[in-house]
């Protein structure tokens, strides 16, 4: 019998060997079902460099940042919002707010990390003719999202337009869901008020709670190696 199976797969042996053939097809599907699933949690999460480098495991806990690292390693996007903010940059906003969104996205879980400005430039290309989605379409889809980051904000320019889809997007997170939206910004939540006025003020401070951090006492942590 021992020269009836094949010593590597152990199924019955045949030329050419079919227990063989199927083991390297599995494993060339299992290469492209994760690669596959890699590309999707960049995609979601900004780029394949977030999601080799900005890490749980990678981040560095001080003394002055240790409660904003365990909000983010804890937190609930079925019921909590996060806003970090510092006036310079450097100091770990984005690598936190994906350390939050992270676990959630890899299993499983919708979420998307973007750039307010990216936002209005997919908007403003709804309005091209002939495109198969509108800005209702994308503001939808943003406000319905469990998980949604905006990353950078404070750095777009502002426009009469621009600060009212800003304000529909965030009235439509206050109104439909209680959590999972995460902030980077160059602004604290008063420096926001007074830029885009108090209705943009009154939602983040009911959105944001207690779940708000000041980053500005780090140091530039692109210069840490």
């Amino acid at each position: 019998m021992s020269g009836e199976t094949c010593e590597k797969c152990g199924y019955p042996k045949r030329d050419p060997c079919y227990g063989c053939e199927q083991i390297e097809a599995n494993k060339k599907r299992t290469a492209a079902v994760s690669r596959a699933r890699f590309a999707a949690i960049a995609r979601s999460l900004g780029g394949a460099r977030c999601v080799l480098e900005f890490t749980r495991e990678r981040f560095k806990v001080s003394h002055q940042n240790r409660a904003v690292f365990r909000a983010c390693d804890s937190f609930s996007p079925e019921s909590e919002n996060l806003y970090l903010w510092s006036q310079r940059s450097g100091t770990g906003k984005s690598h936190l707010a994906i350390i939050a969104a992270r676990k959630f996205i890899e299993a499983g879980v919708v979420g998307r990390i973007v750039k307010p400005a990216e936002i209005f430039r997919e908007i403003r290309r709804a309005y091209d003719e002939g495109s198969k989605e509108n800005d209702a379409d994308i503001l939808g889809e943003l406000i319905r999202l469990p998980i949604l980051v905006l990353d950078d904000l404070g750095t777009q320019k502002d426009t009469e337009w621009s600060n009212a889809t800003f304000y529909d997007l965030i009235e439509g997170r206050y109104s439909h869901r209680p959590g999972g939206l995460i902030v980077t910004a160059n602004l604290s939540l008063e420096q926001a008020e007074a830029r885009w006025g108090t209705r943009i003020g009154s939602r983040f401070a009911q959105m944001f709670g207690k779940l708000v951090f000041d980053l500005s006492a780090e140091k530039d942590h692109r210069r840490i190696q």
